[in-house]
């Protein structure tokens, strides 16, 4: 039981520490298989009431690509909800016209035995992530969400 503990600690490390080189690497989206919905609306709620802690409604302008998972349709629907202004398919001439949007993607993935899941939502030069544990069906975040910001 103990070792078990230690090897998902460890996993948790390496997940959550990795954050920041993985996503300025990959693409924007949900990379997770096969989960129900229910799985993604978890995530979806916690993500969203992060970021209304960070980043106020109706005051926050955010540029995105449209997306068709479940995550992101949820994400943008309840963003919208919110008050967020929302760019969808952004680009680089569109942009200029909003000078003070803020650039958002979003990454959800997982471990391959599927017992961890991450969020990671950028947002401007602010990165926040937060992992996640599956154990006997039920999702609980394994930690805090963590909050990386670029230096200048």
């Amino acid at each position: 039981m103990m070792l078990r503990r230690l090897v998902d600690m460890v996993l948790l490390i390496n997940l959550v520490g990795m954050s920041g080189c993985a996503t300025k690497t990959l693409s924007a989206g949900s990379f997770v298989s096969n989960a129900p919905t229910t799985l993604h609306a978890t995530l979806e709620a916690d993500a969203l009431l992060q970021m209304t802690k960070i980043f106020p409604p109706a005051k926050t302008r955010l540029t995105l690509q449209s997306t068709t998972d479940p995550f992101g349709v949820m994400l943008i629907n309840d963003l919208r909800a919110k008050g967020y202004a929302l760019q969808e398919n952004a680009s680089a001439a569109s942009a200029r016209h909003a000078p003070d949007a803020l650039p958002f993607r979003y990454i959800v993935d997982q471990t391959q035995d599927s017992s961890l899941f991450r969020t990671t939502l950028q947002i401007g030069e602010q990165t926040l992530s937060r992992a996640y544990v599956l154990k006997n069906g039920v999702l609980s975040p394994a930690g805090a969400w963590s909050r990386q910001e670029q230096v200048r």
